[in-house]
């Protein structure tokens, strides 16, 4: 019995809905028949971020290299150390579009039209995927010395 009603059979109440993998997302339809739109709410990820060499000339220069989840923007901003002290100056942005997969940029005399002199810098790596997402700061240190 269901309820006060008689039960006629297995059938009877409706079909339980089945539990879908979060991640997949959702790939129903609304109510007037159109299918849903899936938002991506996942952040793009950097793995991989390395300098080599992490102390060099500027006119040898080094590479950035890393590997991205999914295409997005990479903005990697370089602050330099003032002398004898802790606190970091900006020196210079670079923003440019990066596929997925494996990355790199090459840093040399000039980066983003900024001479590199002597020091002790930081490159801060950021990504943002095209729904706006943004990922996690990972920074790497490197160290530029004579000419």
């Amino acid at each position: 019995m269901i309820g006060a009603r008689r039960d006629i059979g297995a059938y009877e109440a409706p079909a339980p809905v089945p539990v879908s993998d979060p991640a997949a997302g959702p790939s129903g339809s609304t109510s007037n028949g159109s299918a849903s739109v899936v938002s991506d709410t996942l952040a793009p990820a950097i793995t991989g971020l390395r300098i080599a060499p992490a102390r060099f000339t500027a006119r040898h220069g080094a590479r950035l290299r890393f590997k991205l989840s999914e295409p997005a923007t990479l903005t990697l901003t370089v602050k330099r150390r003032v002398a004898h002290g802790s606190r970091l100056t900006k020196v210079a942005t670079l923003r440019r579009a990066e596929a997925v997969g494996s990355g790199g940029i090459a840093i040399r005399r000039k980066l983003a039209g900024v001479k590199l002199r002597p020091g002790s810098y930081a490159a801060i790596v950021t990504a943002v995927d095209a729904a706006g997402n943004r990922s996690r700061s990972y920074t790497v240190k490197f160290r530029v010395v004579g000419r």
